[in-house]
């Protein structure tokens, strides 16, 4: 089976393209898969596969749960998409965290957009944010002092069914350092979903503009909050690192 490696800021991917007539894999073999010393090693999986003309994802964190949505995911898609010669852009893309347009111009201008209504609402002393997938967005003054252990005790109370958990210092009215935890995966060094999730908090609630760069381990990402017609654009880089033989 070929499947391709990619990246968004360090949030890695195995990439399997269901159009050439693949299944869905089975739980055992995203484990194995995802285990970084044994197998491909990965974040999440993303397959890509077709249904009467139209496109549609699925994400598997490495644990093998399925994620709603993966935005660093979409952008490694588009990249993925341009590369293989698509041509049609912008292209409209499926799945259970809606639909979602991505367009492409070059490796390092990536635009993914997320459809859709956005729910916010105060969860202890942090904001849940739901982008099609749930987040739990909290304010941090230090960010190099992180509990994670403790975070997501906390969190459990909150979302008995896991979180992705953002936590972020303001340093402008445009701009966001942020540090994230992925359910199913652990700390990683970037999350596209989990960077709308904090810019439309920052946006809506803290008062910042609608065009927010965020700052993540890996890297930064534009995120623009487009509240009036209930839609968020993440733009920034994606890589292809590899394409790979692998038996299912």
């Amino acid at each position: 089976m070929i499947f391709h490696k990619l990246h968004g800021l360090g949030n890695d991917f195995m990439l399997v393209d269901g159009r050439d007539g693949v299944a869905v894999p089975t739980v055992e073999s995203i484990k194995k898969w995802a285990d970084r010393r044994t197998g491909v090693g990965f974040d999440q999986l993303i397959y890509l596969h077709q249904s009467g003309g139209q496109l549609h994802y699925r994400f598997f964190n490495a644990d093998a749960t399925e994620a709603e949505q993966c935005g660093n995911g979409q952008r490694a898609l588009a990249l993925y998409l341009f590369r293989s010669g698509w041509n049609s852009w912008p292209v409209s893309v499926h799945g259970l965290g809606g639909e979602v347009t991505l367009n492409c111009e070059n490796e390092d201008e990536i635009e993914a957009t997320l459809q859709g209504k956005v729910k916010v609402e105060n969860k202890g002393d942090g904001v849940a944010v739901d982008v099609g997938n749930p987040h739990w967005v909290k304010k941090h003054a230090d960010l190099n002092q992180v509990d994670w252990a403790k975070l997501s005790k906390q969190a459990a109370s909150y979302f008995p069914e896991g979180v992705n958990i953002e936590l972020m210092t303001q340093l402008s009215d445009a701009a966001m350092r942020i540090r994230i935890n992925e359910r199913g995966v652990g700390e990683t060094q970037a999350c596209g979903s989990g960077a709308c999730a904090a810019a439309w908090a920052g946006h809506v609630l803290y008062g910042m503009t609608e065009r927010i760069e965020v700052e993540m381990p890996g890297g930064a990402l534009t995120i623009v909050c487009d509240v009036n017609r209930d839609r968020i654009s993440l733009i920034g880089p994606a890589r292809h690192v590899y394409q790979g033989d692998i038996k299912s």
